[in-house]
């Protein structure tokens, strides 16, 4: 079985679209839907109307009250039966149709990086991707990752890591776990603009990964 796992916080004005496409995209790829996946829609504390239209959906309705993107992402863990899991965000910037595509790295036995950097890279915000990214990059090559994607937003992977992090960190944490236990692949995509406002603090949250990257855990 496959877990996709969403971490949703105050994404109201993209959701009704992404579960559309997510629902579209699982049931034209899996014909034994309802046997071979499962949607985990993990709320962060969302104070829009997220809740409700995730409850309105086929999706799996989880609520974790401690905010931060590890917890969402460990809260969905936790529910989680499958022997793989997909990690997805529901802002519309990943198209669920590349889901499929990772999940057959996955069953090699690999880590499925969704790389942003495979086509158009226009969407990428321009301090990510001149500042940020590059400083992470460094980082995470320090550790022997090579990879030029250096977000695990979007992933697939099989169910055997044990993962802390509670903020944004947990994709660096993802990314340094994954390496040392299995192959990692990078999986080409087109990455979208995204609907609706980001949650992100990028100063706050860039320090919050250089401070795992460079600390004791990350080995």
């Amino acid at each position: 079985m496959l877990s996709i796992v969403i971490p949703i916080y105050n994404e109201a004005q993209a959701l009704p679209k992404f579960l559309t496409a997510l629902i579209k995209a699982v049931e034209n790829d899996f014909p034994s839907f309802s046997e071979l996946v499962e949607i985990i829609c993990v709320d962060n504390g969302s104070t829009d109307r997220s809740a409700e239209i995730i409850k309105a959906s086929q999706a799996n309705y989880i609520y974790e009250p401690k905010r931060g993107y590890g917890h969402a992402i460990k809260a969905g863990l936790r529910y989680a039966n499958g022997d793989y899991i997909c990690l997805i965000d529901a802002d519309m910037t990943y198209d669920p149709k590349d889901i499929k595509r990772l999940y057959e790295v996955a069953k090699q036995g690999k880590f499925a990086l969704a790389n942003r950097y495979g086509y158009l890279t226009d969407n990428i915000p321009k301090l990510n991707f001149w500042l940020g990214h590059p400083i992470l990059r460094f980082f995470l090559r320090r550790k022997g990752i090579k990879t030029r994607e250096v977000s695990a937003g979007f992933c697939c992977f099989p169910n055997i890591l044990r993962l802390f992090s509670e903020g944004m960190e947990f994709s660096s944490e993802l990314l340094v776990k994954a390496s040392r236990n299995m192959p990692v692949e990078e999986v080409p995509i087109w990455f979208h603009e995204r609907v609706g406002k980001s949650k992100l603090n990028r100063v706050k949250d860039l320090i919050r990964h250089l401070k795992y990257l460079c600390g004791k855990n990350a080995t």
